[in-house]
C-alpha cells in the first residue's frame, strides 16, 4: 500500500493507539482491521458489488429513493432540501437520494474516505455522492451543532472505536427536533468472532438500545438511550434478525 491510501491507514493507526482515556483493546483492534475493510470494499467496487450487484446498482443509483426505513422517520419541520448525513457510509453512501420527488442533500463521511477515493480512482467510478473523510467520533470537528435533519448509520458503528462517542456525535449534529436513526444487525460483532473492525454489539435489549463487549470475565455494556438521556429522547427500538436489521430511532431535544 502507498500513497494517500497508506498515508491515511497509518494515520487512523497512529490516532488509534494514541487516544488517551478510553480502553485500548478496542482502538488496537479497530486499527488493526482497516487493511480488511479496504479489501473487502476494493473487491467490492471491482466485481460490481461481489455477491450484492443490486446493493451496487441501487448506490450507483442517483436517483434512487430514499430508503424506506429513513422515509417513515423524517422529522417534522425538515427544510428544502432534506439534509441527511450518512456516517460510515463507505465509498458509495447507501441511502438514496429522492423522497416526495425532491432530491435530498446527502452528506457521507467515513474515517476510510481517502482510501476509498484511491479506490474508486482505480475502477473509474464516479460515485453519486462523494464520501467526505471524518471519524463518526469526530463529527463535530467538522459540523456545526444542528446542522442536519437526520444523522444515519447502517452496520456500521459496530466498527467504530467509541460507539457510544459516535452516537453522541451523531445527535450533536442533528437540529433540534432532527432524528437519529440506527440500523445494525444485532450483536454483529459477537456473530462476526470479534474479527477486524468488529468490536462492539449493538443490539435491542427489552426495548432499550445497547451497545456491548466482553471485557475478560465481564461485559462492558451501556444503555444509550440513558447515556445520551441529556441530547435525545428514544422514539423505538425494534429488534431484528440474522436477516433484518434492528432499528433503534432517537429525536434529539
Amino acid at each position: 500500500m502507498d500513497g494517500r491510501m497508506g498515508l491515511t491507514v497509518k494515520r487512523l493507526r497512529h490516532r488509534a493507539s494514541t487516544l488517551g482515556g478510553r480502553t485500548p483493546e478496542p482502538n488496537e483492534a479497530w486499527a488493526s482491521g482497516v487493511d480488511d475493510e479496504i479489501a473487502f470494499w476494493r473487491n467490492w467496487l471491482r466485481t460490481g458489488g461481489a455477491e450484492w450487484p443490486q446493493d451496487y446498482e441501487d448506490r450507483m443509483d442517483p436517483r434512487r429513493p430514499l430508503d424506506p426505513v429513513l422515509a417513515a422517520n423524517l422529522p417534522a419541520g425538515s427544510g428544502s432540501p432534506l439534509t441527511i448525513l450518512d456516517v460510515g457510509a463507505g465509498p458509495l453512501t447507501c441511502v438514496g437520494r429522492v423522497v416526495a420527488g425532491q432530491t435530498v442533500d446527502v452528506v457521507a463521511v467515513d474515517a476510510l474516505a481517502d482510501a476509498y477515493d484511491e479506490l474508486l480512482d482505480e475502477v473509474g467510478v464516479t460515485p453519486p455522492v462523494r464520501t467526505q473523510r471524518c471519524e463518526t467520533e469526530r463529527l463535530t470537528d467538522r459540523f456545526d451543532p444542528g446542522t442536519f435533519d437526520v444523522a444515519h448509520a447502517r452496520n456500521t458503528l459496530d466498527h467504530s472505536y467509541d460507539p457510544v462517542l459516535a452516537i453522541r456525535q451523531m445527535a450533536e449534529v442533528t437540529r433540534p427536533g432532527g432524528v437519529v436513526v440506527l440500523q445494525h444487525y444485532d450483536k454483529e460483532a459477537e456473530n462476526e468472532g470479534y474479527a477486524g473492525l468488529h468490536q462492539w454489539n449493538l443490539s435491542v435489549e427489552r426495548g432499550r438500545p445497547v451497545v456491548s463487549r466482553p471485557v475478560g470475565l465481564h461485559t462492558d455494556r451501556h444503555d444509550v438511550a440513558t447515556e445520551l438521556a441529556d441530547l435525545v429522547d428514544l422514539t423505538s427500538a425494534t429488534p431484528g434478525s440474522r436477516t433484518e436489521l434492528d432499528l433503534v430511532v432517537l429525536r434529539r431535544r
